[in-house]
Order: structure tokens, then sequence, then C-alpha cells
């Protein structure tokens, strides 16, 4: 009996983008570039989705992580700092729709199965795999000044992993209520990576 002959493709390297790339069309260099695409699909950035993708840029700012090793959206977790696994959520009090009132902030922290890039399977056990959480609410109340793009807007808690796999109460998400209450007063922009290396030195 003949055996099958399984062919391997790699994973497909994510390449740094600045935005000035051209389409290409009829083997010809258009005059539309990626620019153009990002500024048409990602300028609502008070879309949930999008808003959280603002949210991990601004953690990496805030980190000094080196921008132009692209996003990798299927990674284990959001950011790498020190070696170590960041990941950051978001949430805020409006949102792109009609609202009779503000939202109440919860944010999501579930035990996930990582997929794994180099052979393509998930692991078999749900486990939080980042080593510190980054919560980033987008703060402003009034609904005609909130910006996204504004930085003092936002509040952070840094928080180890270890935190949430010990807690008592829901083990799938958290309330602002419960974040003050158990964690304290959320931290400024400037204030996350001198939180975060404090983390990474004692634990």
């Amino acid at each position: 009996m003949f055996g099958w002959l399984v062919l391997r493709m790699e994973p497909i390297k994510i390449k740094y983008a600045a935005g000035e790339e051209p389409f290409i069309q009829s083997g010809s260099v258009s005059s539309i570039k990626l620019l153009d695409f990002w500024a048409w699909a990602y300028s609502d950035c008070i879309n949930n989705t999008t808003r959280g993708i603002l949210a991990e840029f601004l953690v990496a700012m805030a980190l000094g992580i080196d921008l132009h090793k692209p996003r990798d959206a299927w990674a284990k977790f959001d950011l790498v700092y020190r070696d170590k696994g960041i990941e950051v959520k978001s949430a805020s009090y409006h949102q792109r729709w009609h609202q009779e009132k503000m939202s109440n902030i919860s944010f999501t922290i579930p035990a996930t199965k990582a997929w794994e890039e180099e052979t393509g399977f998930l692991d078999t056990e749900a486990k939080r795999q980042a080593f510190i959480y980054v919560l980033c609410l987008l703060s402003e109340k009034t609904r005609a000044l909130v910006n996204p793009l504004d930085i003092d807007q936002w509040v952070f808690w840094v928080i180890p992993t270890r935190f949430f796999n010990e807690r008592k109460r829901s083990q799938h998400s958290i309330t602002y209520s419960s974040l003050i209450k158990e964690v304290g007063q959320p931290v400024t922009f400037a204030e996350i990576r001198p939180k975060v290396d404090y983390l990474i030195d004692t634990i």
C-alpha cells in the first residue's frame, strides 16, 4: 500500500507596511494606495472592533514596543514586552449606535485555547495566555466630546493574570465597580510602562 504524501504549507509571514504601498492593476502600479484602504476600513475608531485594536496600539506605544513588527491577530496574546505576553481589553461608555443610556463597563477575561501557528492546531487546555492584562477604558462621558484619538480620555488598569486566576467571583468578566473595589483606581497612559515593569520585576 502506498502512503499519501502530505505537503506542509508554512505560515505566511506578516510584512510591515507603511501605507504608501500601491495596488496593482493589470500588472501596473495604480493610484490606489494601501493607506486608502486603511482610511476607508478603519476610520470609525468608536466601533468595538477597531477601538479594541486602537487600545492595543496605545498600549504598545506606552510600552515602547517596536511598531515595525505588525500586529498578529492570531497570536496567543496581543503584545509581547520583555518576553512577557500582554493581553489588552477595551471598553467605552459610548458606542457607535443609538443609545438610550451609556454602556455599563465590563471587560471579558475568559480562559482560551491558544492557536499554535507552527502546527495549525488549538491547544487542548484552556487558560489565560498572557502574563499581564491591560484593561483600557475610553472614559469620556460627554457623547459630543468622545474622541478615541485623545489619549487623555483613556484610563488603564494593569493587572497580573494571576489576579484573575485566583479571583473568587466571576472568572469570565469583571465590571467597573469590581475593578475599583478589587484593583483600585486606573492609571494614565504615562503610568502604563512603569506599572508593567514593576509587575514583571516583582512577580
